[in-house]
């Protein structure tokens, strides 16, 4: 069991570290071995805490929330500000791209902010043809 705690112990530790990096590939690894940890020894709680996913839960999704919110802010001001800030649109797009090829547990999520996105920019009078310059 001891063995078990320090290996989970550094796992949780290495999950900013991670995140801070954005080494995505990393980050999953690290969830999936702490779940199947959590899954194996949740009767022994001094091994496992729900604490740690509800972390990485919360900065995922802000991480999440802040890419759509930035994009949308960017469309909402109008063509001519989403035409300047193309770039950074499709940087948050890619953002939410790679936390969905990349981090399967928010995969969902992540496609629900690409899909409200790209959503809105069909909603907009001049949205098709930036989608197709985006």
């Amino acid at each position: 069991r001891l063995v078990v705690k320090r290996r989970a112990d550094e796992l949780r530790g290495q999950l900013a570290h991670h995140w801070t990096r954005r080494d995505l590939q990393a980050l999953h690894s690290a969830i999936s071995h702490l779940t199947t940890i959590d899954r194996t020894f949740r009767a022994y709680p001094d091994i496992c805490t729900a604490s740690w996913m509800n972390d990485v839960r919360r900065d995922i999704d802000a991480e999440l929330d802040r890419c759509t919110e930035r994009a949308l802010k960017y469309l909402d001001e109008g063509e001519r500000v989403a035409m300047r800030q193309i770039r950074d649109i499709a940087l948050q797009l890619i953002t939410l791209g790679r936390i969905f090829d990349e981090v399967q547990i928010f995969r969902e999520l992540a496609e629900i902010k690409i899909t409200q996105i790209l959503n809105h920019c069909q909603d907009l009078d001049w949205g098709f043809t930036y989608l197709f310059k985006l």
